[in-house]
Parts: structure tokens; C-alpha cells; sequence
């Protein structure tokens, strides 16, 4: 979903089959330095649609959280604000059940630095999404 081009800052995605043949995140892992945070609203596999899971928020750590990384827990748990050493900021929200709304706010040190959804962050339309290749094309080089 975002990764920045020179720093170790990235934010990946996980999806579960909804509405048909959709696709909706389940699953936010946020990578800060040599840390992951994981969002998780997936749940087992066959949970039943009337026992929507807990969010879980899971902390892949060596030794401290990555300096300058902020967690924040809010709406009873049911959104997450990470903020990233350059400032950035994810923001995750519980919407439809066990889905993930995830907005990313850049900051200026992601300017021009950074690749995926958000392109270069360059205010160049032109490079943004998938940079002139189609989006089927685009979406399996994320994979």
C-alpha cells in the first residue's frame, strides 16, 4: 500500500472476500524501523458473521519500539493511530464489521520519497497508482 523509497517505513495490507467478489482489509501491518505493528480484525478463517473479533493489535519488536513511533488506541478500540518517526500518520478505523478504513497522512519527508497508492507523492498525477502501467499489473507487483 506505501512504502517509503530510503527509509524503513512501510505499510502493507491484508484482505478477506466481502460483498462477493471483493476484496476488504482485514489486516493492517505497519513496518517502523526493524518493528511491525499488526492490526488485526481478520479473525480465524470461519468466524461466524454474527461474532465480529476483537481488533488485536500485535507488536513484532526487537528490543524497544523503534524511537520516535506512537501508538494510539481510541473509539473504544476500534481505531488506531500510528505515528512514525518522519511524522507520518496511519490511520486505521474498524468500519463494516471486521473490515480496516486505513488513511495514510504523509508527511514532508515523504515527499518524493515514497511508492504505492499514494505514488511519489510528487504532485505528479501522472506517476501516482501505478505509474502508467494497468492496475491489475500494478496490484501483482504487491503481492
Amino acid at each position: 500500500m506505501f512504502r517509503h523509497k530510503t527509509l524503513p517505513y512501510a505499510v502493507h495490507t491484508f484482505q478477506r472476500r466481502c460483498f462477493g467478489n471483493a476484496a476488504c482489509h482485514c489486516i493492517i501491518a505497519i513496518r517502523s524501523g526493524d518493528d511491525v505493528i499488526v492490526i488485526d480484525s481478520c479473525g480465524p478463517d470461519k468466524t461466524p458473521a454474527s461474532r465480529i473479533p476483537q481488533i488485536e493489535v500485535q507488536l513484532y519488536l526487537n528490543g524497544d519500539l523503534t524511537p520516535g513511533t506512537i501508538i494510539e488506541q481510541y473509539n473504544g478500540g476500534y481505531a488506531y493511530k500510528v505515528r512514525l518517526p518522519t511524522g507520518t500518520v496511519i490511520q486505521v478505523k474498524r468500519v463494516g464489521g471486521v473490515f480496516l478504513n486505513t488513511v495514510i497522512y504523509l508527511s514532508t519527508a515523504d515527499y518524493n520519497q515514497t511508492e504505492g497508492l499514494c505514488g511519489s507523492a510528487d504532485d505528479d498525477p501522472r506517476n501516482d497508482l501505478f505509474g502508467g502501467n494497468m492496475p491489475t499489473e500494478w496490484i501483482k507487483t504487491w503481492r
